[in-house]
């Protein structure tokens, strides 16, 4: 049966008088409430111009009086408390109908907004007039999530991405309060109504004119936790099947013309793929409830004969449409099999040559896909063709399903920008080539009985420039871990790119970056001394070096004048610090008495400045300290980074 849409109230809604009202479904929030709250103090849009109303559904602990304290301090913010419903439905519904902002934004109760996220979302929705905002959406435990989304700022989606627009559906976009009110469009309320902002979503598609995508500024970052409600329930279970079917059916009848043809296959087909053929073959890899296997199955064949033609496992990916074809003819064991083999398939890349040019680190690197156990992938080739080799137990499947040759040409990878501290991302375009490569015949009990073996790699080169890596803007100062999206047969990886090249530091834009890599071998870009102070990199050129040292009595003047041949530069900048310095050795360090001594018997605080005089043509470190005639090792430090944290050994004057 169709899931309907909650209808409003028919009460009088409050006239729009902010920007944008944030509504919080809460329940038994604990601390995760303060994250929201203090994520919206910290806003650069004004706190007149917008409102927080959390509704409380029917918390039994002490989460009211909570949100009352909340009240009390902050004055944009307005609570209101319901009798249990069960869900977030009903809450956000509440907030709905009591929102005075002209745009809607769904926040989950422990979730943030990052700083700029109203502000700009709310130019941006205004400047194109949207129905709907989806703005560039975070995750902290999935740098995946959503990058293929937010490639670029989009004004209107619908033309280019139809449906796909509001991807992924969760509701955390910026809704136009009057576009809800005028259709009427509502959450749909129940005690465990599953995928809610999935029929949310479609109901607003069907309607919207503009969907804008906002991607050039991280928005919302969403603290995955084991608190969220879809973990409660499985393929196991009849209830995940009665609402996966409603789910289908409302989105049959609600995307029901032909003008909307397009929209309803195209949904469909991600729910086939996303809550039918990945959520049941991995249950049942899992062994999990196994006595429930056959069941689940004949309950999915049931919705995918209601909704989805087999013409159309053709659309699916190389990976899925054996999975379909087992599915269609109820094969748990073969299911079970494809998968714990699809499952092995992992794609990672290592550089090949890093280096500057022209302002730009380039980055040359080769994905390739093994299993589990590091053996490559490895596919048929005849008669032009590329066909998988699968183990024997699995050769019921159809050759035509075994051909993969035009998904293999499609493979791609691109590399990736993680910050793992505040969790953005930023994908990077490159340039790559396809190249298969020929193996050694494999062994008999899985040898191909013709046509020669090869594996395929992705050869890449990146391009990035720290002034217009994130869509354009500048990168963050943050040390950046580079991750490769790999993609073959349709299934997306990412991992961290290896790494062996040496460091490669520069000043680029009159800032620091330099290229490394962690001690576990991924290659790092450090932009603004984070993680990777500049120097740390560099290795001073003493043999063209002057050390000097005037003045008299115990503390003198030393002037250090090195040239550090290892620094790329595009322009020259000139950046400044502080020079530490602590005696050269213990014995040093020890051997003299009297006042001069005593302050050596533990690292000298920072007595002086240094500088880095950064030029295309050459670059050298100046740096002057006091400090008694001995042998010292220099530890200077430029502004915004550490100090270094190994010294340089300043030779005798």
């Amino acid at each position: 049966m169709t899931q309907p849409l909650a209808p409003s109230t028919g009460e009088t809604v409050p006239p729009a008088t902010l920007k944008i009202s944030v509504v919080v479904p809460a329940y038994r929030p604990g601390d995760g409430i303060r994250r929201v709250v203090d994520s919206l103090a910290a806003q650069t849009l004004p706190q007149d111009e917008f409102e927080l109303i959390i509704v409380d559904d029917g918390s039994p602990d002490d989460t009211w009086s909570r949100l009352e304290a909340i009240r009390a301090e902050r004055p944009n913010v307005r609570i209101e408390r319901i009798e249990n419903s069960g869900w977030p439905s009903r809450p956000r519904n509440v907030g709905i109908r009591m929102a005075r902002g002209e745009y809607v934004l769904f926040m989950d109760h422990d979730d943030e907004i990052l700083p700029d996220g109203l502000r700009a979302s709310y130019e941006y929705a205004a400047a194109h007039h949207a129905d709907v905002l989806s703005p560039k959406e975070l995750k902290t435990s999935d740098p995946r999530w959503g990058l293929g989304n937010y490639t670029g700022n989009i004004p209107n989606a619908l033309p280019r991405r139809g449906i796909n627009a509001l991807m992924p559906m969760m509701p955390h976009k910026f809704y136009r309060r009057d576009f809800l009110l005028e259709h009427d469009i509502r959450f749909p309320e129940g005690r465990r109504m599953l995928w809610e902002d999935v029929y949310f979503n479609v109901a607003c598609f069907k309607h919207a004119q503009v969907v804008s995508v906002l991607s050039d500024t991280p928005v919302y970052l969403w603290h995955a936790t084991d608190q969220n409600n879809s973990a409660t329930y499985g393929p196991w279970e009849d209830e995940f099947w009665d609402k996966l079917g409603a789910l289908f059916d409302f989105i049959a009848a609600t995307l029901d013309t032909d003008e909307l043809a397009d929209a309803r296959k195209t949904q469909l087909m991600h729910q086939y793929r996303l809550r039918v053929l990945s959520r049941l073959t991995s249950y049942l890899r899992s062994g999990h409830h196994a006595d429930r296997a056959e069941h689940a199955v004949e309950r999915a064949v049931e919705i995918v004969e209601k909704h989805v033609p087999e013409a159309w496992d053709a659309d699916l990916p190389a990976l899925d449409r054996p999975k379909a074809w087992l599915l269609r003819r109820r094969r748990v064991d073969l299911l079970r099999e494809l998968q714990r083999v699809d499952s092995s398939v992992v794609g990672h890349s290592t550089v090949d040559a890093i280096w500057w040019e022209k302002g730009t680190l380039r980055i040359r690197a080769t994905a390739r896909w093994t299993d589990t156990s590091g053996r490559p992938v490895r596919f048929r080739e005849a008669d032009g063709r590329l066909h998988r080799v699968l183990p024997p137990s699995l050769s019921d499947l159809p050759p035509a399903l075994r051909d993969v040759t035009d998904d293999v040409r499609a493979a791609s990878s691109h590399l990736v920008l993680r910050d793992d501290r505040s969790k953005d991302t930023w994908s990077l375009r490159a340039r790559s080539r396809v190249v298969l490569e020929r193996m050694a015949r494999p062994g008999a009990e899985s040898e191909p009985p013709e046509g020669s073996v090869v594996s395929v790699a992705v050869s890449t080169i990146t391009q990035l420039s720290p002034a217009t890596a994130a869509q354009g803007k500048a990168l963050a100062d943050a040390e950046w871990v580079v991750h490769a999206k790999n993609r073959l047969l349709g299934e997306l990886s990412l991992h961290p790119v290896r790494s062996s090249e040496p460091a490669r530091p520069a000043v680029v834009g009159g800032r620091t970056v330099v290229a490394s890599r962690t001690r576990r071998g991924a290659l790092t870009i450090d932009v603004g001394q984070v993680g990777h102070g500049v120097l740390d990199h560099l290795r001073p050129d003493w043999a063209h070096g002057t050390v000097t040292v005037s003045g008299r009595g115990p503390w003198r003047r030393h002037t250090v004048d090195v040239p550090v041949p290892d620094l790329y530069v595009d322009a020259e900048a000139r950046l400044t610090g502080a020079a530490g310095v602590v005696p050269h050795s213990a014995a040093e360090r020890h051997a003299a008495v009297g006042p001069v001594a005593r302050p050596l018997a533990r690292n000298l605080p920072a007595r002086g400045t240094a500088t880095l005089e950064a030029a295309p043509s050459g670059s050298r470190l100046l740096a002057t300290f006091s400090a008694p005639a001995w042998r010292w090792q220099l530890r200077p430090r430029l502004a915004g980074g550490a100090r270094t944290k190994r010294g340089w050994d300043v030779p005798a004057p």
